[in-house]
């Protein structure tokens, strides 16, 4: 696991300036199904803030559960002076949380990177009597040309790359294992990018060649080319939808 959270060191910044926030009726309805009965809610693997945030201005008190030394470090800075955030170094697989002490848990881009059974575990510990539990991902539309477009030069280029984060519609068996039950619902979330934004929101990618590999410069170009034909009036508009699965655990 040390060598998982550490490898996300160099991006704190870049997640920060260039990941995109959740659809906010994607929160609203989690609010919403959980009939407002929730006042305690754990964000784990919290990243920088853009989950946290969003919680936080539902007027909840939001627990921000970090591992990473740096993301914790963007994120305390962001959100310091709200009085309902809290935040804890910790890691999905051990929550340094009371048992019983929050009434939802929330995980945004981030639960490929489990170790599932232990962080169902944790869960369950930490939750108070339902064992609400609320995954969220913003995953580009495959059916979006510039997307296709995208996807192709990452096949070629990206060693890694499996798809990114969507690579789990295709593993539902992850999630009917994880939960007892729940729902998928898809909420649409488009948002706009300039040049800079989005070469470096396709190197945050964990699959993305870094500066030191062969791939780096081409890799590059061939965005930049991307981005100089679908761009209008300098922004480049990335087709993306928020895809959200709930419930019990």
């Amino acid at each position: 696991m040390v060598s998982i959270i550490s490898k996300f060191d160099w991006l704190s910044e870049y997640y920060t300036k260039y990941r995109p926030s959740y659809s906010e009726d994607s929160i609203n309805y989690i609010l919403k199904t959980a009939k407002n009965n929730v006042e305690y809610i754990a964000d784990i693997w919290a990243w920088t803030w853009k989950l946290t945030e969003q919680f936080l201005n539902k007027w909840k008190v939001v627990y921000a559960v970090e591992p990473n030394h740096e993301m914790l470090n963007q994120l305390i800075t962001k959100l310091w002076n709200a009085e309902n955030f809290r935040y804890i170094q910790s890691t999905a697989e051990n929550i340094s949380l009371p048992d019983g002490s929050i009434d939802l848990v929330a995980v945004g881009q981030a639960f490929h990177w489990f170790d599932t059974k232990l962080f169902k575990k944790e869960c369950k510990r930490i939750l108070n009597k339902t064992w609400r539990v609320a995954i969220l991902y913003n995953n580009w539309d495959k059916n979006s040309e510039i997307i296709k477009v995208i996807d192709e030069l990452s096949k070629k280029y990206c060693p890694l790359y499996k798809w990114s984060s969507w690579w789990l519609d295709n593993k539902e068996s992850v999630f009917k294992e994880f939960f007892s039950e729940y729902e998928t619902l898809m909420f649409p979330n488009d948002y706009t990018l300039t040049l800079e934004a989005f070469l470096w929101l396709n190197f945050s990618a964990s699959y993305a060649p870094k500066q030191w590999d062969k791939n780096y410069l081409t890799y590059k170009e061939n965005l930049e080319t991307i981005f100089n034909k679908y761009a209008l009036w300098g922004l480049i508009t990335m087709n993306n939808n928020t895809v959200l699965r709930l419930w019990v655990i």
